[in-house]
């Protein structure tokens, strides 16, 4: 979605010129929600398509709740009936996107609010704590803040 005209027609000439090049697969994504419909990927989509050239399209939706718990399960090696009320937590906070949920998830255990007991030899938290937390309306936000955190020499 970030691509210019310039880089979608250079794109568009390699995909479309099969004589000289052979054995590409190429992948482009966007976002539906942050683009208009008069961007220049639907005109790129279009003309790939009167070349025949071949493209499918996929939506990705997030993830239904009970997919964010076999995940949240999956992550914490603990049975999915034991973190639903964690994972419905999550799955409120992030919408079901798979990348917020996994950043949030190591949100919560670097600031311990989700933690590994090894008395209990297991993962703990208190799903209270986790429903009452603040948490980044988006993705950017979650990154970003991730990102000021890292040391001032690596930003450079």
């Amino acid at each position: 979605q970030w691509a210019d005209n310039m880089a979608l027609g250079l794109i568009h000439a390699a995909l479309s010129d099969a004589s000289k090049i052979t054995g590409i697969f190429f992948v482009g994504g966007y976002r539906n929600n942050e683009i208009q419909e008069d961007h220049a990927i639907f005109s790129f989509i279009d003309n790939l398509e009167s070349y025949q050239i071949g493209t499918t399209k996929l939506d990705l939706d997030g993830m239904e709740e009970q997919d964010v718990n076999m995940m949240i399960s999956d992550a914490l090696a603990v049975f999915p009936r034991n973190c639903r009320a964690l994972s419905s937590a999550l799955f409120q906070k992030t919408r079901g996107n798979p990348l917020f949920v996994i950043e949030l998830l190591e949100s919560l255990v670097k600031r311990k609010i989700i933690q590994y007991s090894l008395r209990k030899r297991r993962w703990v938290w208190d799903d209270a704590e986790v429903s009452g937390e603040e948490i980044a309306e988006n993705v950017l936000h979650l990154l970003t803040t991730k990102m000021t955190a890292l040391p001032p020499g690596t930003l450079e």
